[in-house]
């Protein structure tokens, strides 16, 4: 699930900051067919390949995050054959990093439930103590 925020999500669980979302970008040369896009993907067409990040950047008005290379046996020059790009506020989830940690908390809550509060305190105690390190 997409969360979109100007401020980097935390993990309520372990306080570690939540992923960006990216989409790759394919590069491919020209051709017949159309370019195939989605929200994780796209097909971009070059009369050349990049060779740098500095390149990518100027294909795209996202931030480029990654770069994918590819050198021919032939003794071509390395290029690029797809990057990841990002928009600025896009995160992987709004409250945790992982399904482990969306697990582990939904088994504390349980927990909560029954009378163990002690272990509760601890694992949320991780996610105040990143906001206060962000907040600083």
């Amino acid at each position: 699930m997409r969360y979109k925020s100007d401020t980097q999500p935390l993990c309520r669980c372990c306080g570690k900051p939540i992923a960006k979302s990216t989409r790759i970008v394919w590069l491919r040369r020209p051709s017949s067919t159309g370019p195939s896009n989605s929200d994780f993907s796209r097909t971009m067409e070059v009369d050349s390949f990049p060779t740098s990040r500095e390149e990518c950047q100027r294909l795209t008005n996202w931030q480029v995050t990654a770069l994918s290379y590819w050198k021919s046996e032939e003794g071509e020059a390395r290029h690029v054959t797809s990057f990841h790009e990002w928009d600025g506020e896009s995160w992987k989830d709004e409250f945790f990093c992982t399904g482990t940690c969306a697990e582990a908390f939904a088994r504390m809550c349980a927990r909560h439930q029954t009378g163990e509060r002690p272990l509760v305190r601890l694992w949320t105690q991780a996610y105040s103590d990143a906001v206060a390190r962000r907040n600083q």
